[in-house]
């Protein structure tokens, strides 16, 4: 977690997709990666799931397709 959160101040993203994440607290991480907004696809026991950050004062994103 510190080498990641290094590398993100380092390269000051816009954007960030995090993949095979299997993590429950991203709100938790939006704060501490300094981002405004996440979205995230939860994984499925031990596969898959993915996060997107971003930054509302450089990007503007609109979802057009929302399922459950």
């Amino acid at each position: 977690m510190n080498d990641m959160c290094a590398l993100i101040e380092w390269n000051n993203p816009t954007i960030l997709a995090l993949t095979e994440t299997r993590m429950e607290d991203r709100d938790n991480l939006l704060t501490t990666l300094d981002f405004t907004y996440v979205i995230q696809i939860p994984a499925i026991g031990y596969l898959g799931g993915i996060t997107l950050f971003w930054k509302s004062s450089e990007v503007t994103m609109e979802p057009f397709v929302l399922t459950e």
